[in-house]
């Protein structure tokens, strides 16, 4: 079990590279332009517009198939989750300030999630991370079973956005467990 899940492990890790080197590497794309707050911030809200309501042409213009196929998740996921992340977030504090982050914890259960967006000049950060709560604590009832809930509970994404032309450009994403 530990060597498919190092094996898991390492192939998620080269995809990832491969999909930075291959989506980023060619050189072809368009260049990124230098870009304010406001103008990350304003090409944020229109993503999260049309992802809103569905436009399945802008959706596309945000996240290029191409860059998503040379990583390990699947299309839908990718959008979703990216969605998600924006639904759970006050993108607005992001005009005064670099990073909005949130965490979310659920009573019963072992881990805790927590989403963020962080912008650094023209481009942006979103990531997800899933990890055991600090003062979790194995019930006794479950302490003969080999697997600890809480060991579920640890992985994480993340998605590179570029503002090309005043549109952010999903350019590379990856993740761990």
């Amino acid at each position: 079990m530990k060597t498919t899940i190092n094996i898991l492990s390492v192939s998620l890790l080269l995809s990832s590279y491969l999909c930075t080197v291959e989506c980023n590497g060619s050189g072809s794309e368009q260049q990124p332009q230098p870009a304010n707050r406001s103008t990350c911030v304003a090409a944020l809200k229109e993503m999260k517009h049309a992802m809103d309501i569905n436009d399945s042409n802008a959706i596309v213009r945000h996240f290029p198939r191409r860059t998503v196929e040379y990583s390990y998740m699947e299309y839908r996921e990718v959008v979703g989750t990216c969605k998600e992340i924006l639904a759970r977030l006050d993108i607005a504090k992001l005009q005064d300030g670099d990073t909005v982050t949130r965490s979310i914890m659920t009573s019963k259960s072992p881990c805790m999630e927590k989403y963020s967006i962080t912008i650094d000049a023209d481009s942006l950060k979103f990531t997800d991370v899933m990890d055991k709560k600090t003062e979790y604590k194995m019930p006794q009832q479950d302490t003969e079973d080999e697997i600890d809930p809480s060991s579920l509970c640890e992985h994480m994404q993340w998605y590179h956005f570029r503002l090309v032309n005043g549109h952010l450009i999903l350019t590379s994403l990856g993740g761990a467990d």
